[in-house]
């Protein structure tokens, strides 16, 4: 933030709790923001197509839905954190101990998975509490008609997707019916947000074969 102050912060899209990347992208100009179509402007090409969608990055929604927060946010959560430098690169070191700490193996038990993914979703939880996402952080100004729509849809999108982040928490911490409950919530609030769906549909699935 010293370097790059306007930045913003990415999940990628992903719903796993114990693998959960966070992507910092930041620029030292002007902040960059997005009018409602620009990813269906930008990528024309079916190379680069395929590309992003294999990284689940497939419409505007994807790309502009895992917003974590925007500049003022980071600045926020991360004010009394040390600077990383050049020659104290703590990102570069820390994020992969952070992400593999733990490898699972037939010796690994049961009990240090949990504890392992229950300290992930501490962190996860966090962030939930302290990155609120806007779409104006993200977002050109809603001039038209379909950009006044597809900020309402982002805004459904945004709110569902930490929903259901909040319920892979709870269900990481056993509570598998409150979990349950976050997922419709999650469905309620935004249709296009597809994860919290399927783990709807898995449950079920789990359930019938009783």
């Amino acid at each position: 933030m010293e370097v790059f102050p306007n930045a913003r912060a990415f999940y990628q899209p992903n719903t796993q709790i114990g693998t959960l990347p966070l992507a910092l992208v930041g620029t030292n100009g002007e902040p960059m923001r997005y009018p409602y179509d620009w990813f269906a402007h930008r990528v024309t090409n079916d190379r680069l197509g395929k590309a992003l969608g294999a990284a689940g990055l497939t419409g505007e929604m994807m790309l502009f839905g895992y917003l974590a927060t925007g500049s003022e946010g980071l600045l926020a959560f991360a004010a009394d954190s040390p600077l990383n430098t050049d020659d104290r690169p703590r990102v570069t070191f820390g994020a992969p101990r952070f992400a593999y700490e733990i490898r699972e193996s037939p010796h690994t038990s049961r009990a240090t998975i949990l504890d392992h993914f229950r300290s992930k979703a501490l962190t996860l939880q966090a962030f939930l509490d302290h990155l609120q996402p806007r779409p104006e952080d993200i977002m050109t100004s809603a001039n038209s008609d379909e950009d006044r729509e597809f900020s309402r849809r982002l805004h459904a999108y945004l709110a569902a997707r930490d929903i259901f982040f909040e319920g892979r928490i709870l269900e990481v911490n056993g509570r598998k019916e409150q979990a349950i409950a976050a997922y419709e919530k999650s469905v309620e609030t935004s249709d296009e947000f597809k994860p919290s769906l399927f783990m709807l549909q898995l449950h079920k699935r789990s359930r019938s074969q009783r």
